[in-house]
Order: structure tokens, then sequence, then C-alpha cells
């Protein structure tokens, strides 16, 4: 099995395809109120996979998840792209990474994916909606229908009028990897509550989980008993596990954002659920079990550091 398979539940197989495996922040440049406290508090998990206990420095990653159903071929928040400008975020701006690679690996070409969906509209959602070709942005996946949440949508619309023609939105991204699509009338803009495809057995659905952004949702699949819970930017870092009232730099509304982590927390608590965070360095998946009122982090197979290069 490829080392980048997560799990299978009933007949879906789901996959990470990793743009950024391991990436090295200092802590408070997501948390900036975090009290190390809460870090070496929980050293016995989050060191040394997700924390570097001697610089203080968290690992994240960025990467997208492919799901693999019966007649289906479905991508999760496609990563920032190659090729896109983004001075801002000098890790992606102009990268060439093998993203498209790491699907051919898997046996998916871009032909074959026949949905996309993105939990919202940040430029490292987005990215490999689109690619450069012969001097514009193309689509990628010329098969595929994308989904977008509407009260996502109009959020951003919103800040576009508001900041006037000559002001870079989401760092270009709207511009270069969401606005072809809709000129190629290949995206539905949906509820955040909205069925994004069945099949025999399967659901997939948006849960809402706004305060990253707006009109931010989750991704809910169920399926051989099952639930799994794909929750975006509603965490970062496990250590939002342990203390969901942390507040991320990059949450647009902080105090809602933290009541979505605690309503995704509490669902993967009640229902078991396998929780699949964007952001969360390899092995990415895991279950949620409670100790009273507190969240724990149990992960889906052992926790090992896998001798990625930090970047």
């Amino acid at each position: 099995m490829s080392e980048l398979h997560i799990c299978r539940i009933g007949e879906e197989d789901i996959y990470r395809v990793p743009q950024l495996e391991r990436a090295r922040f200092p802590a408070r440049f997501f948390f900036p109120d975090i009290d190390p406290g809460v870090l070496e508090q929980n050293r016995d998990w989050l060191a040394p996979n997700f924390h570097d206990p001697a610089s203080g420095d968290v690992f994240l990653a960025f990467q997208s998840f492919l799901l693999k159903a019966p007649g289906r071929v479905i991508l999760l928040d496609p990563c920032f792209g190659n090729d896109k400008p983004r001075p801002s975020q000098p890790r992606w701006h102009m990268c060439q990474m093998p993203f498209l690679e790491h699907l051919e690996a898997l046996g998916v070409g871009w032909r074959d994916v026949d949905l996309v969906v993105s939990s919202h509209l940040h430029s490292d959602h987005v990215g490999w909606n689109t690619m450069w070709e012969n001097g514009s942005w193309v689509r990628t996946f010329p098969k595929a229908r994308h989904v977008i949440s509407k009260v996502e949508h109009d959020a951003v619309l919103k800040l576009v009028a508001e900041a006037g023609p000559d002001t870079v939105i989401e760092d270009g991204s709207y511009d270069d990897s969401v606005r072809p699509l809709i000129e190629a009338g290949c995206v539905d803009f949906v509820p955040p509550d909205a069925r994004l495809a069945a099949g025999d057995g399967w659901t997939l659905e948006f849960m809402p989980a706004f305060g990253h952004t707006a009109g931010h949702c989750a991704m809910v699949l169920r399926a051989g008993g099952e639930s799994v819970i794909f929750c975006a930017d509603t965490l970062h870092h496990p250590v939002e596990i342990a203390d969901p009232d942390i507040r991320c730099e990059f949450d647009r509304y902080p105090a809602q954002a933290a009541q979505s982590r605690k309503a995704v927390l509490g669902r993967c608590i009640a229902e078991n659920a396998i929780l699949i965070p964007v952001h969360f360095v390899a092995p990415v998946a895991c279950r949620v079990g409670g100790r009273g009122e507190a969240p724990v982090y149990r992960p889906l197979v052992p926790s090992e550091p896998k001798g990625f290069a930090d970047v």
C-alpha cells in the first residue's frame, strides 16, 4: 500500500497528496498568544513529530486529500499549486513541486478527477484548480465540477468590492485559481451543509465550521459504519486538540473559530470519528478520545518522525 494511503472505510480509500510534507514555524507565528506551558504539558505526544521542544517550533504540512470511491475520484482542498505568484508566501511563491506526480503514483491522472471541493478560498486550498499553460490559467482537472460554499464565495466577493480594483485578494489566488473556473462554468456554489457526493453506501457532505473564514466548511464522509471529518483549517496543529481556545493568527473570526473547533472535536468524540486536518503532518489522521471534558489526541497509526527535511 502506498505510504500516501491514510485509511480505507467501506469501499472508499483516502490518500494524502502532499505539496509540503513538513514545514517548520515558530509556534507564535501561528499562535501569537500561546502559553509555552501548553506545549510542554503535552510534550509526551507532541514531540518530536509535531513540536521541537529545543527551538519551540511547530511542524505543519500543506497537502490535499484524495478520495477514491467506486466510480468516483474526488480531490479535497487542492493545495497551493505550481507557478503561482505569491510574493507574500515565499515557501510556495512560483514553486515547482511534484503534486501531479503524486496523483499519478496513486493511479490518478488529471482527467480522472471528477469533483474538487474547497473548504474555503485561501490560496493554499485552491491552487491546483488551475495551471499555467500557453500563457493563461487553465483548468487542471478538465472533467471535474468544483464545489465552493456560497457563503464563503459571497464573503470573498464582498472583500473584492470593498477593497477596490488594485487590491490583491487572497494573495491573488481568486484571480488565478477561482475566477477562471467560474468563467468556464464548472463551479457549483452550494449551502454550507450541502451533500457534495454520494454512492452506494457512502455520502460526502459539507459541515459548517465558520470562523477561520466567513464560510469555512469541514467535509464529512460516511461509509462502512464510520465517519471521517476532513476539518480543513478548523485546526491547524494538534496542540489545538489539547486547547481549542488557542487563538490562531490566521483565523479571521477567532471566537467563532474556537466554537467550530470545539464542535468538530465534540462530534469526533461523540461519533468516534476519524479526524483528518489538512495541516497535520504525517500520519495526519487521528481519533479524539475524551477524558472528562478534555479532548485527547489518539493517532490512527503510531506517530513516528518520517525523516522529511524541514523547510
